[in-house]
């Protein structure tokens, strides 16, 4: 083992670096409104204070369409919360996602026999009043667990972020095997890229990925799908946090593009001012004294990497020289 003075000599040249995993995206909490009785006089100053709170968001009725919207996109859904269509405003196409289903989840014991979880509509849906978000309410037939998926155009990115929660509302446990963030037609589409950590890239003009690496954006069959393996077991009462699906237009053939500067902006190298080269210097190798696979002894090994240090520590008061990281010769 090296002494406390050898390790702390390398600790001192190491320069330590904080990551961070920012992510832009929020979770917001839903309104909650307790009966009250009013004076008379008070009902016009109280009908004023509900009209501004509701202001921001609005109710659709369960035979209208819903949107999801921004300057660069308009994601349409049914009220039962299918997937209608995605129309790119940047390269002015569309894609028909012919009421494909926004949500799959299976259940079960077991990977060999999972249970298929019906889902239908369990109220209307929260639409904010410029269409930049949407929460759908839905809930298994048997009502044992209630989902909600939240729709959120990202203001700064033609982008549109979606994720979903599952509660378990029944009296037993639950165990999430398998979770479809989507499921969508291919149809006269090229698709490119994809698999698990990777975008899927759609026509190149739109992208759909999962902010995880674990995380699968590809093709299955006719669809291209995205999907996570949760494997989650849900006490009752308890909710279970999807990952966040993340879906991308750009005008024709920019949508490769789009996702790296994206996904460059949420990096922490970059966030934080990082993104350059690392110098790293390995003391692999360096010592001049033979072989040190044949001929190692503990003391001759630690006398080396003082050495070593005090001659780095030399070459950046003459030179300047500064290295981010140390390695240790490891045998």
């Amino acid at each position: 083992m090296w002494s406390a003075t050898a390790i702390a000599r390398i600790c001192c040249v190491r320069r330590s670096i904080r990551f961070r995993n920012p992510s832009p995206f929020q979770v917001e909490a839903g309104w909650g409104f307790r009966a009250l009785t009013p004076h008379p006089l008070h009902k016009p100053i109280l009908l004023a204070i509900a009209v501004a709170l509701l202001a921001g968001t609005t109710f659709s009725h369960a035979d209208s369409a819903v949107q999801v919207q921004s300057s660069s996109f308009v994601f349409t859904l049914s009220a039962d919360g299918s997937a209608q269509s995605w129309e790119n405003r940047l390269s002015r196409t569309k894609l028909d996602l012919a009421n494909a289903p926004e949500v799959e989840l299976e259940i079960g014991d077991s990977p060999d026999s999972p249970t298929k979880v019906v889902l239908q509509s369990a109220a209307a849906p929260e639409i904010a009043s410029d269409g930049s978000k949407v929460i759908m309410h839905l809930r298994s037939t048997d009502g044992s667990m209630t989902v909600d998926v939240t729709y959120q155009a990202y203001p700064k990115w033609p982008l549109m972020h979606k994720s979903i929660t599952v509660t378990n509302s029944g009296s037993r446990p639950i165990r999430l095997l398998n979770v479809v963030l989507g499921r969508y037609p291919i149809g006269k589409a090229k698709t490119e890229g994809g698999d698990r950590g990777f975008p899927l890239y759609v026509d190149q003009s739109y992208f759909v990925s999962i902010t995880h690496p674990a995380g699968f954006a590809h093709v299955e069959g006719s669809d291209f799908v995205l999907r996570q393996y949760p494997g989650a077991k849900l006490a009752p009462g308890a909710t279970f946090y999807s990952m966040e699906a993340v879906y991308g237009v750009a005008k024709s053939g920019g949508a490769r593009k789009l996702f790296v500067e994206y996904a460059r902006s949420r990096m922490a190298r970059v966030v934080y001012g990082q993104d350059k080269p690392y110098a790293i210097l390995d003391s692999f190798g360096g010592q001049p004294e033979g072989d040190i696979k044949t001929n190692f002894v503990a003391g001759i090994a630690e006398s080396f990497l003082l050495r070593n240090l005090t001659q780095l520590e030399k070459s950046k008061r003459e030179n300047g020289v500064q290295f981010d990281y140390y390695c240790l010769e490891f045998w």
